[in-house]
């Protein structure tokens, strides 16, 4: 089957691809300006679901598109996009003979939505009068990654002593990992399921304030928070701040109404129809966990290689025991800072040996150093052999000059404040 997946640069749509992908699908990503490679996806197209002329090319010869592209943080252009792109799609999914599954929200039900709810409803309006066969979803909060989306939101309101809440915390989501999800829009393109709009969702009805003390104590390692219930008004009055001085806030009117009002919710369909059951929050929440230590030994693997003028990628079964080893040892997960930003790895290396060496940083390093050792692909750097006089004393000299910069800006770093306790835990 040949798919083409709007919005495929997106956090739900590189999930998508990937899993479409593996599942056998020629997919066809459609991004809006990156063209970074998506694992799964066959070929790349760049363009904009608002020009109807693009549109129509891209959908020629496919069978289904997955429309995931939306503005989702009340941007101006919100209407354009979320309503506009809907019916440009459907116009060129009529000329094309494609069939739609529209990926839309859980916030269409809402009694007062906000720009988000409001458009992606006009936009499920569109769909369902036009008469395609086309299926509808609408997932419930969607989590599996710490940088971006709403669930970034709340993860970093987590790691704060004291939590603001916009609202008093009991309303209730069907939250549903971001791979389980994947899932779900592949069975639905398997299953070549009738016309309809499902409730997507995990097994539980979770308040906002138990997820908050959810990812706090599973995901950040941390002591259950304490949580202040703040005024819906206050929340719209910050929002508004927030809109007129940041491109991409953090937090919007749309994302202040939805947790101030109750969703009705009805997945049974979902798993029946889908045969179907998606991980629970805790469930998912373990599996990012394990998720963020496999790119934390990929990040010191290539660290300790790094010197070592050869090639490497970790095994699986050398990323498993690293994991295995760091869950004996209660460490946390590495400083988000440092997954971003690996070259701080260094100087926070030199910084700890003298200052630190107990930290949580040298406890890491060590595991995956004698991991590295027994790794019989190490052996052609570790084993001794022989070297040309001049490239010993060349290499020599660029170890010292790197050594030297990691102990200048280690000891920078040793200065500063509970700079080594927060990012060296």
């Amino acid at each position: 089957m040949r798919v083409l997946v709007t919005g495929a640069g997106g956090f739900i749509g590189r999930a998508v691809v990937t899993r479409l992908g593996k599942g056998g699908f020629d997919v066809t990503a459609l991004v809006h300006s990156d063209r970074t490679p998506i694992p799964g996806a066959a070929r790349t197209l760049v363009g904009d679901i608002t020009d109807k002329a693009f549109l129509e090319e891209a959908l020629g010869g496919m069978d289904t598109v997955v429309h995931l592209a939306a503005r989702k943080l009340d941007e101006p252009d919100s209407r354009a996009v979320n309503v506009g792109g809907m019916q440009n799609l459907i116009e060129a999914a009529k000329k094309t003979s494609t069939r739609i599954l529209a990926i839309s929200s859980a916030s269409v039900k809402l009694a007062q939505p906000g720009l988000y709810g409001a458009t992606k409803k006009e936009a499920e309006d569109l769909l369902v009068a036009s008469g395609k066969n086309s299926l509808i979803l609408r997932p419930s909060i969607v989590y599996g990654d710490d940088r971006y989306g709403a669930f970034a939101t709340l993860v970093r309101a987590a790691q704060l002593p004291l939590i603001p809440m916009f609202g008093d915390g009991t309303w209730v989501s069907h939250p549903i990992y971001i791979d389980d999800l994947a899932e779900a829009i592949k069975r639905a393109l398997e299953r070549a399921l009738p016309a309809q709009i499902y409730d997507v969702g995990g097994p539980e009805a979770v308040s906002l304030d138990t997820v908050l003390k959810s990812v706090r104590t599973i995901l950040l390692q941390k002591p259950p928070p304490r949580i202040m219930h703040v005024s819906r008004r206050i929340g719209n009055a910050l929002a508004t701040v927030l809109a007129l001085c940041m491109r991409k806030p953090p937090i919007t009117k749309s994302n202040v109404a939805g947790s101030n009002q109750p969703i009705s919710w009805e997945g049974s369909a979902f798993f029946k129809d889908f045969d179907f059951m998606p991980r629970t929050l805790a469930e998912g929440l373990h599996a990012m966990v394990e998720r963020k230590r496999i790119e934390e030994a990929r990040v010191l693997y290539t660290y300790i290689y790094s010197r070592s003028g050869t090639r490497s990628k970790p095994a699986p079964a050398l990323l498993e025991r690293y994991v295995r080893a760091t869950l004996r040892s209660d460490l946390p997960i590495l400083h988000p800072l440092l997954l971003s930003f690996p070259i701080l790895i260094g100087p926070l290396d030199a910084a700890t040996r003298l200052s630190s060496p107990e930290s949580g940083l040298r406890k890491r390093l060590l595991i995956m150093s004698a991991l590295v050792e027994a790794d019989p692909r190490s052996v052609s750097w570790l084993y001794p052999r022989e070297r040309q006089y001049l490239s010993v004393i060349a290499e020599a000299a660029l170890l010292g000059i790197s050594a030297l910069v990691k102990i200048l800006a280690g000891a920078i770093f040793a200065l500063l404040p509970g700079f080594l306790k927060i990012y060296a835990r």
